[in-house]
């Protein structure tokens, strides 16, 4: 019975690490600090992990609009529900793709999210902020930049006019009109084939 619990426990721990690739060679490592990597790889963002799900997040924050205006947007629940994924979820990749060419953008938040991977979802989003402390210690040494405060754009929409964001000051999402609202992005993508 003590084997099963230890094993649950491991299962459950976070884990925060840097996400390297060598530059010759291509090989993807996770380290905890940067001793012994300064030369020869380049960072690819802070590798966070719940034992479940982990995702590699970008090392700094870029600010855009969600990329269009409210009253461009269709309102039929065909592309409402496709949109809209439950807020919870960790589907940004398949929502963010979504967006894009649902509404056919070609700037804004969702865009410049998928020049890193893509716009995080809100259940995402919960996992950097689980591990915010160890995230932003690791990230400052990898010359990244904190998430502290300020609104975040999600992957998700809450209608047919307004896209999610996560409030770190409030603790929560609420959502806004997308078309010309600058807030905070930063863009996650998948872990696979990192090694430890």
């Amino acid at each position: 019975m003590a084997d099963n619990n230890e094993q649950n426990i491991q299962q459950n721990e976070s884990v925060v690490m840097i996400a390297l690739t060598k530059k010759r060679g291509g090989k993807k490592v996770l380290a905890p600090s940067m001793e012994g990597y300064e030369s020869g790889y380049t960072i690819d963002g802070i590798y966070v992990s719940d034992g479940g799900e982990s995702r590699i997040f970008a090392l700094g924050d870029t600010v855009a609009g969600y990329g269009f205006a409210s009253e461009d947007l269709p309102a039929d629940d065909e592309n409402y529900g496709k949109v809209s994924p439950s807020i919870g979820g960790m589907d940004g990749e398949e929502s963010t793709q979504c967006i894009i060419d649902v509404y056919q953008l070609s700037s804004g938040a969702p865009v410049e999210a998928k020049k890193y991977g893509w716009l995080p979802s809100a259940g995402e989003f919960d996992l950097l902020l689980a591990n915010k402390d160890a995230f932003n210690a690791l990230a400052e040494a990898a010359g990244g930049t904190k998430v502290e405060t300020g609104r975040y754009w999600l992957s998700q929409r809450r209608n047919a006019l307004y896209p999610w964001f996560y409030d770190i000051d409030g603790n929560g999402c609420g959502s806004w009109l997308g078309g010309s609202t600058q807030l905070s992005v930063r863009p996650c993508m998948s872990a696979y084939g990192y090694e430890e």
